[in-house]
C-alpha cells in the first residue's frame, strides 16, 4: 500500500505539516488552489507533494508529471505551455 511521503527530519515534517494546514485553510476561505512540490537532491529523501493542501501520492516520474501538468492546466497557455516544454522535453 503507498504512503504519503514525510520528510527525513521531523523539524521539517512539522513544518510542512503546518505549511499544508495553512494552505488548506487559506484555499478553504479563498477558493483558490494549488499545488506544492519539494523534490530533495538526495535519492534517500522523498519527493514530498501537496495539491490544495492535502498530502498528495506521486510515486513514480509519471505521477509527477500528471500532478504538474494538472497545476499548470489553469495557468495562462502563454506562462504555462513553455514551462511545461523546458520541463517535460
Amino acid at each position: 500500500m503507498a504512503r504519503i511521503a514525510r520528510h527525513k527530519n521531523a523539524d521539517c515534517e512539522r513544518a510542512l505539516v503546518g505549511l499544508r494546514d495553512g494552505l488548506c485553510e487559506w484555499e478553504r476561505t479563498t477558493g483558490r488552489q494549488s499545488t506544492l512540490i519539494l523534490i530533495p537532491h538526495n535519492t534517500d529523501e522523498q519527493i514530498i507533494v501537496a495539491v490544495n493542501g492535502k498530502p498528495a501520492l506521486a510515486e513514480t516520474p509519471e505521477d509527477l508529471a500528471v500532478i504538474l501538468a494538472n497545476a499548470m492546466r489553469d495557468r495562462p497557455e502563454k506562462e504555462a505551455i513553455p514551462i511545461l516544454q523546458n520541463i517535460c522535453g
